[in-house]
């Protein structure tokens, strides 16, 4: 296009040249000085008006390929405009969900008595294991559990944990605490067997 652009420039400005050198001769049959023959000025008026046909239709021309050439131009910026809106959105989407999953994630937090949902709670600690804060409750489990190798469960060392504090604590069954830390009434109370052997074991040189 650019090319047919070019070219048709070209043919302009030669139509024009004619013209010019039409109108510097006024159309009576001018002579070049010291020859006394006839210039390329002796042109006929309907020569004239052809030429001037032929300059307005290039004319019409090269407007008509300027504007296909800005359409052209503006559909391809339109195009980069909705493709970075896309990317924008699609950013925001995903920071969006981020933002949902980890809200989604505290709340389960909440619900299983994970260690992260004791971590910024004092109060929680306290109120379920009688400890008064998380410092304590991690330095004790650290004691108690600093050279013995936990089995593979769906449970943590840390949650089996916090469930025999919160049965001392609050005197809640093997079944409540079951539906507290999602598992079988079964799993609950191997867990709460294997832990309280282990405190004795860890603990009984103290109080003796």
């Amino acid at each position: 296009m650019k090319k047919r652009r070019r070219e048709n420039t070209a043919r302009l400005e030669a139509a024009e040249s004619l013209v010019q050198l039409y109108d510097e001769g006024n159309g009576e049959g001018y002579c070049e000085p010291h020859t006394g023959t006839a210039s390329m000025t002796d042109l006929s008026m309907k020569d004239v008006e052809e030429l001037l046909a032929k300059q307005h239709e290039l004319q019409s021309q090269i407007a008509k390929q300027e504007r296909d050439i800005l359409k052209d131009d503006n559909c391809k910026l339109i195009e980069a405009c909705n493709e970075l809106k896309k990317i924008e959105g699609d950013k925001e989407d995903v920071k969006s969900l981020k933002e949902e999953n980890k809200t989604l994630k505290k709340e389960l937090d909440l619900l299983h008595f994970t260690e992260a949902s004791l971590e910024d709670n004092n109060k929680m600690v306290k109120y379920y294991t009688g400890l008064p804060d998380y410092h304590t409750l991690k330095s004790v489990f650290e004691f108690v559990f600093s050279v013995t190798q936990a089995s593979r469960s769906s449970l943590t060392t840390v949650q089996q944990f916090c469930a025999v504090l919160i049965k001392f604590c609050l005197g809640l069954g093997d079944q409540d605490l079951a539906y507290r830390f999602g598992v079988d009434q079964s799993t609950m109370s191997r867990h709460i067997k294997k832990i309280v052997d282990i405190l004795y074991i860890r603990l009984q040189p103290l109080v003796s």
